[in-house]
């Protein structure tokens, strides 16, 4: 298994430096308000803001879940004739959970949209086997808040198990698999990102 993460974010280094800064200057001045409250942001930041080292399975075939929460339910509607079966795999994700989203699969960046034209929220993987994965998410704040900020763009490549965004308030994340699959887990189970199997995809020799 390799191990992918780390103390904090690298997005997070610079606004926690600026707050720190501003509340050792501000215990200079007559202001020990601003101080306490910088400090407080700082607590704050580091927290949804860190990222937990994960181990992520060597299974080339394995597709992991790409946030810490809970598999809320799974889903196979049925598919028009001729095109893949599509299996969502619902995730509420936990409250406490670290902001950080990672690839469900190893593959080529398709898009930021999913499948289908629409705002931005989420990531569109291919494998080098052909299968498409989609992870979407979405919450019950205003949508703009809901959409994650992705730091990969189309025709890039993301390792199994990497880090590419932050979910912001995101409170829900779906993951759709296009073709066959053996399903790893049942509703009701706790997942971590990065390291925890949802399903397998399945080729015939």
């Amino acid at each position: 298994m390799a191990r992918n993460g780390s103390l904090i974010a690298g997005e997070a280094w610079w606004p926690i430096a600026f707050l720190l800064l501003m509340s050792g200057l501000a215990l200079l001045l007559p202001f020990p308000w601003i101080a306490l409250l910088g400090l407080l942001l700082t607590v704050f930041l580091i927290f949804i803001f860190r990222d937990p080292a994960r181990d992520i399975p060597a299974l080339p075939l394995a597709v992991v879940s790409p946030v810490d929460g809970v598999i809320e339910v799974i889903e196979q509607p049925k598919a028009p004739e001729g095109e893949p079966q599509d299996t969502v795999i619902v995730i509420r994700i936990a409250p406490l959970a670290a902001w950080s989203i990672r690839a469900p699969v190893e593959g080529k960046v398709m898009g930021l949209r999913g499948l289908k034209e629409g705002p931005t929220r989420g990531l569109w993987l291919q494998t080098d086997e052909g299968d498409d994965v989609v992870t979407e998410l979405t919450g019950r704040s205003r949508p703009y808040w809901s959409r994650p900020v992705a730091f990969v763009r189309t025709g890039e490549r993301l390792g199994q198990g990497w880090r590419f965004g932050y979910r912001r308030l995101a409170r829900e994340a779906r993951v759709h698999v296009y073709g066959k699959l053996k399903l790893e887990v049942k509703a009701g189970q706790r997942v971590r990102a990065g390291s925890d199997l949802l399903a397998t995809l399945v080729h015939d020799d």
